[in-house]
């Protein structure tokens, strides 16, 4: 059987993308044969190097998408799912494989078979969650947004009234709920994978300083800003934030506050480390602070639970109802203080907490998402007859 993975393009190397190879590799493990459809040439050799995998290998070919990137961010998403999954997918994808799944999705899933929504953030009025300063305050992007929202709005009743609707799959059970409520369509949790042996030998290291971590991108979304304030409540713990700066002038803001709150010697802000330094870091931290509210999953919650930290995360998010588990295996937060007073506790309770923490990563390994992703896919083709 042919299987169609789409994916607008694998060359950042984040989660989603992490997701679209393995999903690969676990359907070619399975006897399939998986081709990849995007709208950018794959750069293999750096995606290599990012994930550490033979990620080329699980594909038998890749088909690139003509696209022709609009100016306009908020624009171009929709440019983009009319090109790659309206007229290309009619014209050069459909005819041509016995399956598509779609593993990153721009707008409403229409023609796929299978679609793994990450979160509905095509849904009108989402991005106001992230950034309410832009959405809620800017008057000319209330403006400037809102034929967007109109036509998403059109297709989402469109959507609701079409008889056949894709199989859909996300990534924990708060996104369910949102997919579920807003889309009106049912949606199965198939957790993503995680490589958590690659970090499980970090977590018998026993010399560790008063350190809490926060990895990912650095951008307004991540919440990073409540880490200043967070370091003022908590003397005598140290914090490093590591990612990629995508918002420089969020970065600027996040520095003046560590200069604010006079904590430039207990806050250090760490981009472009490679994974050797990234791992050496954790391993000698007790804490991974993640203070996203919303966030979906949360895979680098996951990977540092197995290099033996414990997890504080906002509860509002999918990171505390399938991660943490409503705090089972790590601690939650809301407002500042309340981070402050968690992590100071994760801090002091170490010990207890880190192997309470390390017990849960197994559930997201490789081998379970696979299992997990063949099942499925056997009771969806069963049922469709495919």
């Amino acid at each position: 059987m042919k299987i169609a993975v789409i994916h607008d393009s694998l060359n950042n190397g984040g989660g989603a993308e992490r997701l679209a190879v393995y999903m690969a590799k676990a359907l070619s493990e399975s006897g399939y044969d998986v081709y990849l459809v995007t709208m950018e040439k794959t750069n293999w050799l750096r995606l290599r190097g990012i994930m550490g995998d033979d990620v080329e290998s699980y594909f038998k070919g890749e088909v690139i998408i003509p696209y022709l990137k609009l100016p306009l961010s908020l624009y171009d998403r929709f440019n983009a799912w009319l090109i790659r999954d309206i007229v290309a997918f009619s014209l050069k994808v459909r005819s041509r494989y016995d399956l598509t799944i779609v593993t990153k999705q721009y707008g409403i899933p229409i023609l796929a078979d299978i679609a793994y929504i990450h979160f509905p953030d095509f849904y009108p009025g989402v991005e106001s969650l992230y950034y309410p300063e832009r959405y809620i305050k800017n008057t000319f992007l209330r403006i400037y947004s809102m034929p967007y929202r109109l036509i998403l709005k059109a297709l989402l009743e469109l959507y609701k009234v079409i008889k056949y609707k894709p199989l859909i799959l996300t990534n924990s059970s708060f996104s369910k709920a949102v997919i579920e409520r807003w889309l009106r369509t049912p949606a199965i949790v198939l957790y993503p994978p995680v490589n958590v042996e690659k970090y499980l030998k970090y977590s018998s290291n026993k010399q560790r300083d008063n350190l809490v971590v926060s990895i990912g991108r650095i951008e307004r979304a991540k919440g990073l800003h409540v880490i200043p304030y967070v370091a003022k409540e908590t003397s005598g713990i140290k914090y490093a934030i590591v990612g990629l700066v995508s918002d420089h002038k969020y970065l600027a803001e996040i520095n003046e506050l560590i200069k604010k709150f006079n904590v430039e010697d207990r806050v250090k802000i760490l981009n472009n480390l490679n994974e050797d330094k990234k791992l050496k870091i954790l391993s000698r931290a007790k804490v991974y602070f993640h203070p996203m509210k919303y966030e979906h999953f949360g895979i680098s919650i996951v990977e540092a639970m197995a290099a033996g930290l414990v997890p504080v995360v906002n509860r509002m998010s999918g990171s505390w109802s399938d991660i943490i588990k409503f705090g089972k295996y790590g601690l939650g937060c809301d407002g500042q203080d309340d981070c402050a007073n968690m992590i100071t506790y994760a801090v002091n309770k170490y010990d207890q907490l880190s192997k309470i923490a390390t017990m849960r990563v197994r559930d997201f390994n490789y081998e379970r998402f696979k299992d997990n992703l063949t099942r499925i896919l056997k009771n969806f083709l069963k049922i469709q007859r495919i």
